[in-house]
């Protein structure tokens, strides 16, 4: 689950390459579009100079942006699951010391 103050991983390239795939973000905030879209936004960090509205994907619709960041789609990003490197390098160790 992709959380504030997480850290998440970026698994598609933006298309005006704001953020890079395989990069590592933090996230800052969570929002959700007020249109009726409702889709799911999140800032992690990437401020652009006149970056002043965000467009809806799905309906188009214009929403004033008065944070100075850029919001990104929820979809390109997933969190980081940590147990699971946490389980290989229990393995690995477990391996070694064999």
């Amino acid at each position: 689950m992709i959380e504030i103050g997480k850290k998440v991983v970026c698994i598609k390239q933006h298309s005006q390459d704001l953020i890079t795939e395989g990069e590592i973000y933090t996230v800052m905030d969570i929002s959700e579009l007020p249109c009726e879209c409702k889709i799911t936004v999140v800032n992690v960090g990437v401020a652009v100079s006149g970056h002043n509205r965000l467009r809806c994907s799905k309906c188009n619709a214009s929403i004033i942006n008065k944070t100075g960041f850029v919001w990104f789609n929820i979809k390109l990003f997933r969190p980081i699951d940590y147990a699971y490197a946490d389980k290989v390098l229990e393995e690995l160790f477990e391996n070694v010391q064999a």
